[in-house]
């Protein structure tokens, strides 16, 4: 589920595998020294090459509102570009844009993560 949100918001051609989707156990049992699952909180993510694609990834990201998601607040802006462009649905799934600033550089990131769930990769 996170990698297909991923291949609708992400720039056409974007190759994204549900095997690289991140898996984080949500068991509370502290006494394992691995955590396990299920259930999995589970988070997908894909560069955005360009600025163009950026342009339209926000445009795509902005549009799941129609489908129930609501933008969550940030202050974060690199570049006059948002540093941070989240939204939630009540389910507790989110999807936005991330950016990272390197030296003079910054790459862009979709992502879509899930709440705990048995498995939505």
């Amino acid at each position: 589920m996170a990698t297909e949100q991923i291949r609708r918001l992400a720039p056409t051609g974007t190759d994204i595998n549900p095997d690289n989707a991140l898996l984080t156990s949500c068991n509370d049992d502290l006494d394992t020294a691995v955590p396990d699952g299920p259930p999995w909180s589970v988070r997908a993510s894909a560069p955005i090459p360009t600025s163009g694609d950026l342009t339209e990834t926000i445009s795509r990201v902005e549009d799941l509102t129609k489908s129930g998601y609501q933008p969550l607040p940030t202050n974060d802006v690199l570049s006059g570009h948002p540093g941070e462009l989240v939204y939630e649905n009540e389910n507790g799934a989110r999807v936005g844009i991330l950016a990272c600033e390197v030296g003079d550089n910054i790459t862009y990131h979709v992502f879509a993560s899930l709440p705990c769930t048995i498995d939505q990769r």
